[in-house]
């Protein structure tokens, strides 16, 4: 717990260490007052979390692409080649040539 003075009204304040640097709010007189404490701890802690998590889904992603293991990629994606997708239904069939002139 953080104690502070209340600015407005003086009244000694007990707030949790999670709020040190937020808005926190006298239940005397209403008055919104910063609590005191370091902020940069906790901005500290979510850059340290984010480095965390990006690590770990680096990992976790050269895992599953590294040849041998997990996921592999078909032979036309990993090659750079993409063939075009093969129709589900038959082409209409073209319509009929007009028949030669015949020869007299």
């Amino acid at each position: 717990m953080i104690y502070h003075n209340c600015a407005g009204c003086g009244v000694v304040l007990a707030s949790r260490r999670s709020k040190a640097g937020r808005v926190d709010e006298c239940p005397r007189c209403g008055y919104k007052c910063v609590v005191p404490g370091s902020v940069w701890k906790r901005r500290l802690v979510g850059v340290l979390w984010a480095t965390a998590v990006s690590v770990v889904l680096a990992l976790v992603a050269s895992l599953l692409f590294w040849p041998g293991l997990g996921v592999t990629l078909p032979d036309t994606v990993a090659g750079g080649v993409i063939s075009p997708p093969t129709p589900m239904v038959e082409p209409a069939p073209s319509s009929p040539e007009a028949p030669a002139p015949k020869a007299p």
